[in-house]
């Protein structure tokens, strides 16, 4: 038997799969193995791939921003102070959300940062959906870091005034 699958969304292709493979198990007898394949499947994989990698990487890298920065600033504090924007930043992203301050410094920080944006929106041309989301997930990654990165620091060092930024 073959089924054609007109949707490469995960949740659709694991909920199919899930189901052909329960069916199966009901209705065939012992002894058949069935496997479900396709474009679909492969997307499917290589997305949960990225997904378990992305949020290592996410949680590898707070760990290490968190130790050179408390090793630079030779605080603790200094360093958790440092990592809070850069969890905000992944916070948001998922979520989709930010505001905007337009400073000065500002300025630079986002033109850099929407540069570096657009040039990963090209992969939302890609055929691949795993890359489109990729590019998508950069994209929003350097916008949100470089507006949390000119909210969030200045307003938590005014509320905090760490002792490390006095020096």
């Amino acid at each position: 038997m073959i089924l054609t699958i007109n949707s490469s969304g995960n949740s659709i292709i694991k909920v199919i799969s899930d189901d052909i493979y329960d069916w199966a198990d009901d209705f065939f007898p012992e002894g058949y193995t069935v496997n479900v394949a396709g474009m679909g499947v492969v997307e499917n994989t290589i997305s949960n791939l990225i997904i378990r990698s992305s949020i290592n990487s996410i949680i590898v890298s707070l760990v290490i921003v968190l130790i050179i920065l408390t090793a630079a600033f030779r605080s603790l504090p200094a360093g958790l102070l440092s990592v809070i924007p850069l969890s905000y930043t992944i916070l948001i992203n998922f979520g989709l959300m930010g505001r905007l301050t337009m400073l000065s410094s500002g300025k630079a920080i986002l033109f850099n940062a929407f540069s570096v944006a657009a040039g990963f929106l090209v992969l939302l041309a890609s055929n691949f959906n795993p890359l489109a989301f990729f590019g998508i997930l950069v994209a929003l990654t350097m916008v949100i870091s470089s507006l949390v990165s000119l909210t969030a620091i200045p307003v938590l060092i005014s509320i905090l005034k760490p002792s490390f930024f006095k020096r």
